[in-house]
């Protein structure tokens, strides 16, 4: 029961993801048509038009704040939101297995204002590991991801 359980949430999240990315809104059901039916034992369908946007958001508020939880789950919205930075970075600047920080810790490197400024922003996001650009880009060269 559990794999069939696992495999429809798969399936749910598959459509949802689809959906999203066509821009489609996403009806769901408003929270007073519960609330009626069960405290007013009246029941009527009242929906709600969620959009894409909306939920693209939501879906990433929620990985990272997830990232700072501990166990399983904060282990998966971290491993997430790492391979949305390899795919953007893949898209901008044509790498592979490449994160941002990476990328940017390795051209700072060469001195330049744009990539220092670059770096020196994302660093200060990052701001709980020190010198985060520097450190994902030698982490990279250590796996191999550097060219």
């Amino acid at each position: 029961m559990k794999n069939y359980l696992l495999a429809a949430t798969s399936l749910l999240g598959y459509l949802l993801c689809g959906l999203v990315l066509l821009g489609v809104n996403i009806p769901i059901l408003h929270p007073d048509t519960v609330l009626n039916a069960v405290f007013k034992q009246r029941f009527e369908l009242i929906f709600i038009d969620i959009s894409a946007v909306y939920l693209v958001r939501s879906y990433f508020a929620l990985l990272f704040i997830g990232a700072f939880t501990r166990g399983g789950f904060g282990t998966y919205c971290a491993q997430v939101l790492y391979q949305w930075d390899v795919l953007i970075a893949s898209i901008c600047h044509g790498t592979k297995n490449r994160s941002i920080s990476g990328l940017v810790g390795e051209r700072a490197l060469s001195g330049s204002l744009r990539w220092l400024a670059a770096e020196a922003v994302i660093d200060f996001i990052f701001m709980w590991d020190e010198s985060h650009c520097k450190h994902a880009f030698y982490w990279e060269r250590r796996m191999g991801f550097v060219s």
